[in-house]
């Protein structure tokens, strides 16, 4: 039985076509992933950017120590030099429409699973700083009053309480001042950080921008701190006299190999008289003309 040279020749060319609509297909398909792809590196890109912009916002200032500088620098670098080397990869990859079009196809095709795999990989050092392991929480420092007793006579005064229950605060070597300072004194206080190099608007200076703290209220500090002993006390007033002052205390690496025991002894001035007494005995003027040193917004111990 012959064939119809014809017949042969229809189905040859609709063969051809059809491979042709098949591979156009798959062409079209891999497009549309190139398009997911992309967008989903672009939203990797975004999120390193949003989860990093507490450090753009200080990586130019002085309480921002040099190794969380060159960590993030190195993080920001390799983050970008990895999508940009996923995008280049991404469209450069893609199959042609050709004789070799099969043989194109599957080596794009395993690249392809290989893009997969490297962006799963490209989203974990850009992820939120949670899916690493969440800071730990800040250490809560309460300004209120507390009663001393002096030769058996009761006295109120202030007082800065840390998360332990002691006066002030301890960090351990390496650790960031990370400090919530709640004002639980019945009045405004401000609170400096005496030695320490925080930016200017955490540094508890009465500038204009950076106003007392109301009663009730919290402030957030967060900052590198300088190793070794030193101590807080109220800018606000005269409540540095009312006993409002506390050790600060930051330890360093080379203490950890010491084997002595801590023993913190912080001595103030006491007397049982108001600041504005011992103000108004010292300038010989009277304790009506001190009072605009605070004695109207001491609040607290009286």
């Amino acid at each position: 039985m012959k064939l119809d040279p014809n017949f042969v020749h229809h189905r040859t060319i609709t063969k051809d076509l059809d491979g042709d609509k098949l591979f156009a297909r798959r062409v079209e398909s891999s497009r549309s992933r190139d398009v997911i792809v992309a967008a989903m590196l672009l939203a990797l890109l975004v999120v390193a950017i949003v989860t990093r912009a507490p450090i753009f916002n200080e990586i130019g200032d002085s309480s921002v120590d040099r190794q969380s500088r060159v960590a993030f620098v190195i993080d920001l670098v390799a983050t970008l030099g990895l999508s940009m080397g996923l995008a280049l990869l991404l469209f450069t990859s893609r199959p042609r429409a050709d004789e070799e079009g099969a043989r194109s196809w599957s080596k794009s095709f395993s690249r392809r699973r290989f893009l997969r795999t490297a962006l799963a990989v490209s989203a974990l050092p850009i992820l939120p700083a949670a899916a690493h392991g969440a800071p730990p929480a800040p250490k809560r420092l309460v300004a209120g009053t507390r009663m001393l007793e002096v030769n058996g006579r009761p006295a109120k005064v202030f007082g800065l309480t840390g998360p332990d229950g002691r006066p002030g605060i301890r960090l351990a070597a390496g650790e960031r001042f990370r400090v919530e300072l709640a004002n639980e004194t019945g009045t405004r206080t401000l609170v400096h950080w005496h030695g320490q190099l925080p930016p200017w608007t955490q540094d508890g200076f009465p500038w204009p921008q950076t106003p007392p703290i109301t009663n009730g209220a919290v402030q957030p500090y967060d900052y590198a701190p300088i190793p070794g002993t030193y101590w807080m006390h109220s800018h606000h007033d005269m409540q540095e006299q009312s006993l409002m002052t506390a050790p600060l205390i930051v330890h360093n690496a080379a203490e950890l190999r010491e084997d002595r025991q801590e023993v913190v002894l912080m001595l103030h001035d006491f007397t049982f008289r108001t600041p504005e007494e011992v103000l108004a005995g010292l300038t010989g003027t009277s304790v009506a003309a001190c009072t605009g040193h605070g004695a109207k917004d001491r609040g607290g111990p009286s």
